[in-house]
């Protein structure tokens, strides 16, 4: 069982590779506008709408895990998916991409995640930060690997080919390999695992109605929102940047992906140092190294070669940026316990809701204003680096039995 458990895992983190794909919309920015004469004002739509609705796959992946099973959840929606980037292939018009890319594809996404990740965790009672940092590794990873392959086939055979060969790569990684997923026993603990508190030993926790009703949620979730703006902010122009900075779009997608390869960095290792040092700690250091690392991406390409200066920033950002997403679901886990871990990892990620509408549309509004991103990167580096003073107030959680759940988590 103990072997196994880390192939469920393993197998977690090649569907995130897929899942990931949402962050290489950039990359596809420039060659749709070229074709059809669009502005990035119309194009970050679509960005949006992905964003929106993958948020809403999010929030209720859980109840559609309950309904159907987590496993035939993570299934149905591969094959969702697959339908959403070839029917992609076929754009035409805006509708048809806000509809195919962002909605059709967004939702299962935001879905699927949910329930591959409560899938993975529920193996790995004993090293949740860890766990949930390697399984959305592969989500980080995503935008330089396949993103790579996908800006390969874009300059051999154009953008449509790119998206009838990432549907091929949902098949395989997320419809096939999926279909050897296990859900774990209830109850399930590691052989030779010693829970350090009594209350790791039993599935306690908070519904969602007493979650909602925690001002220590509410604190971390608007705390997520300024992550979150910010990171998607750059996800979203991070390529059309560098080719505004004059960089060939080659360069410019190389660019995006020291920003993936470290975004996936970050996630095991914020995990596994998140379970040893605590998590208010590692959001600090989490929020430095985004504020940092968005300052820099606006300064560094005019103080020095635009790639270089893009590229440092990018690592930086992209290992504060990894770093939140493996901590906002060992976070909740810690603060709300497990037992309804899926439909509060669902309320956290309702703050991509307004942190995905905003950071894109900013970026692209400034940018039609301006004819630059500058401004846009200094104001989402400034919003990072006061967002600290709201983890100063949140507080350490008290963990206690589940019938002192709710006092020890701030409900009111």
């Amino acid at each position: 069982m103990a072997g196994k458990r880390y192939g469920y895992l393993v197998i977690a983190c090649l569907i995130m590779l897929v899942l990931g794909l949402i962050y290489a919309w950039s990359i596809f920015v420039v060659p749709l506008e070229a074709e059809f004469g669009w502005n990035r004002t119309e194009t970050a739509v679509t960005f949006t709408v992905m964003l929106v609705c993958f948020t809403i796959g999010q929030a209720t992946g859980s109840a559609v895990g309950k309904k159907l099973g987590k496993k035939k959840a993570v299934l149905i929606m591969g094959v969702l998916l697959f339908i959403g980037f070839l029917a992609t292939s076929f754009t035409n018009s805006l509708l048809w991409l806000y509809i195919s890319l962002g909605a059709i594809c967004g939702y299962p996404i935001g879905c699927c995640l949910n329930n591959t990740l409560m899938i993975a965790m529920q193996w790995f009672p004993d090293k949740p930060a860890f766990a949930s940092g390697v399984i959305v590794m592969g989500f980080g990873f995503s935008s330089f690997i396949l993103g790579g392959l996908a800006n390969m086939i874009i300059a051999m055979l154009g953008w449509r080919w790119a998206f009838r060969v990432l549907a091929l790569c949902v098949l395989v990684l997320v419809i096939i390999l999926g279909s050897f997923l296990k859900v774990a026993p209830v109850g399930y603990k590691p052989e030779g695992w010693t829970p350090k508190h009594q209350s790791d030993a039993v599935q306690w926790g908070y519904t969602r109605k007493e979650t909602l009703k925690s001002w220590k949620f509410w604190v971390f979730w608007v705390w997520y929102v300024a992550m979150h703006f910010a990171g998607f902010m750059v996800l979203s122009c991070i390529a059309p940047y560098g080719i505004s900075c004059g960089m060939p779009a080659a360069l410019a997608a190389s660019a995006m992906g020291f920003y993936s390869v470290f975004n996936g960095v970050g996630r095991p290792l914020v995990g596994l140092v998140g379970d040893k040092l605590g998590k208010r700690v590692i959001m600090v250091v989490d929020a430095l190294l985004m504020g940092i690392g968005l300052l820099l991406i606006a300064y560094l390409p005019t103080l020095m070669d635009p790639f270089v200066g893009t590229s440092i920033g990018a690592v930086v950002m992209g290992l504060g940026f990894g770093g939140s997403i493996p901590l906002a679901v060992s976070t909740m886990t810690e603060y709300f316990g497990p037992k309804y871990g899926g439909d509060n990892v669902g309320l956290i990620a309702t703050a991509d809701l307004p942190a995905g509408i905003l950071g894109p549309m900013v970026a692209a509004n400034i940018f039609m204003s301006t004819g630059s991103y500058f401004p846009a990167f200094v104001a989402a580096g400034i919003i990072c680096l006061v967002s600290i003073v709201l983890l100063a107030v949140l507080g350490k959680p008290d963990v206690k039995m589940p019938e002192e759940a709710p006092k020890a988590a701030g409900a009111q």
